[in-house]
């Protein structure tokens, strides 16, 4: 267990905004989970053997992890909630049917 496990931010490409793919960003947030439920994991098994030097690269890795899944949460708040052209799944379109 002496590899360090990668940064977050090498591992999973940023999203871009302007064009949110949903199912991309689902994979990223999924990736990010099981990320971090694995970084968690490598954090107990460090506490458990009193391995401090493990933890505290576990524990910066969860913060890594965390601060890219924030940035995850930013940018699917500010993409819109449907894509532009999409009218079918509006509901103002479906009012007027």
């Amino acid at each position: 267990m002496n590899n360090p496990a990668p940064t977050a931010s090498s591992a999973f490409g940023s999203i871009d905004p302007k064009g949110v793919d949903g199912a991309q960003a689902l994979r990223t947030g999924l990736d990010l989970a099981r990320a971090s439920q694995l970084t968690m994991l490598r954090l107990l098994l460090a506490l458990h053997k009193s391995n401090r030097r493990t933890a505290m690269q576990a524990l910066d890795n969860l913060l890594d992890i965390d601060a890219e899944m924030e940035g995850l949460a930013a940018t699917l708040n500010r993409a819109p909630a449907h894509p532009a052209g999409d009218c079918s799944r509006s509901p103002a379109a479906s009012r007027s049917e």
